[in-house]
């Protein structure tokens, strides 16, 4: 399933960004690609029909516990406790949404960027609609849906 629904999340970005749009065919928007992508494999985030912003996405992901300790850090890249459709939320807005989630994107896996003097990989992360290292690791919120 998270094979299917990032494959979903690769075919939705060759669309247009468009929020007014986001819900047609050929356009999305952060939390529409998501919420489609997922959808097709069972996941709503809460919503059937339509897909919800991003802070509302982050906040089911909560309530169901599924929120990575640590989230996008260093630590747990080099730990790999990061998974292919995981999803990482941008905080910090003062927009009245839970966490001030402004954004949402997908991990897509990770990417060796080489390795150290001692031979460990040098990791970092790929995005589904972003290009690879994209986010700098800050402690941003991480879910496994």
């Amino acid at each position: 399933n998270k094979k299917n629904t990032i494959n979903t999340a690769l075919q939705i970005a060759k669309g247009t960004y468009s929020q007014p749009k986001r819900m047609l065919n050929g356009y999305y928007d952060c939390s529409s690609l998501v919420w489609r992508s997922y959808h097709k494999n069972g996941v709503t985030f809460g919503n059937a029909y339509y897909a919800p912003v991003a802070a509302d996405i982050g906040k089911w992901c909560a309530q169901k516990n599924k929120m990575v300790k640590g989230g996008l850090s260093q630590k747990n890249i080099n730990n790999m406790k990061l998974n292919a459709g995981d999803l990482m939320f941008e905080t910090g807005e003062n927009n009245g949404r839970y966490k001030g989630i402004y954004h949402v994107e997908m991990i897509r896996g990770y990417v060796c960027q080489g390795f150290d003097e001692k031979g460990k990989a040098i990791l970092g992360i790929a995005w589904a609609n972003r290009p690879d290292n994209y986010y700098w690791p800050a402690g941003q919120l991480v879910c496994h849906p």
